[in-house]
């Protein structure tokens, strides 16, 4: 936050994700202390995405749902990651809130080779059209396999293709070299 805040005018507008542990979103506090520094950045609570990777680590449900709700009531956004691989991953997501569903790389980068992989894909779609949720489709390398999640209807992508990852202070070098 305190980076977004800095380079405000570098990089107006921008999104951020941010991973979650399992410790942070089961934390009471943890969502007050989000409002409170976004109020001391002055970053907008659409700025951010939270991750959380669906997981058997993931203890108390219970108080996870309770922050990941409060979190989206301030307007933040939240997105389950690596969605595919983790400890039933179709019962958990019956019971958790969130706006976006990252599904695992791992199905992605076979979606065009593994007809079971493209089912399992195409599977996911449906249950995230059915609660609502944007798709990302993770481990994106190839054009070929671009259009294949596209024409699953999966949102956005990430990956290679697109880019790679960067460490923050690049960002702002790399939208300078944009601009001149």
């Amino acid at each position: 936050l305190e980076f977004m805040s800095k380079y405000r005018k570098q990089l107006p507008g921008s999104r951020f994700s941010i991973n979650l542990t399992p410790a942070s979103v089961g934390r009471l506090q943890f969502a007050s202390e989000v409002k409170h520094l976004l109020e001391r950045y002055k970053i907008e609570p659409w700025q951010l995405i939270f991750e959380v990777t669906e997981s058997n680590s993931l203890t108390n449900l219970e108080q996870a749902n309770a922050t990941l709700t409060m979190l989206q009531n301030m307007g933040c956004r939240i997105a389950i990651d690596d969605f595919g691989t983790g400890y039933a991953s179709y019962a958990r997501l019956k019971d958790i809130s969130a706006d976006i569903l990252k599904i695992d790389g791992s199905f992605i980068r076979n979606v065009l080779t593994s007809s079971l992989d493209y089912q399992i894909v195409d599977s996911i779609c449906q249950l995230a059209r059915m609660k609502k949720m944007q798709l990302v489709a993770e481990y994106v390398e190839s054009e070929a396999v671009k259009a294949a999640v596209q024409s699953l209807g999966i949102d956005y992508i990430q990956g290679y293709l697109v880019g790679r990852p960067l460490l923050l202070e690049k960002l702002v070098i790399q939208e300078n070299r944009d601009t001149e």
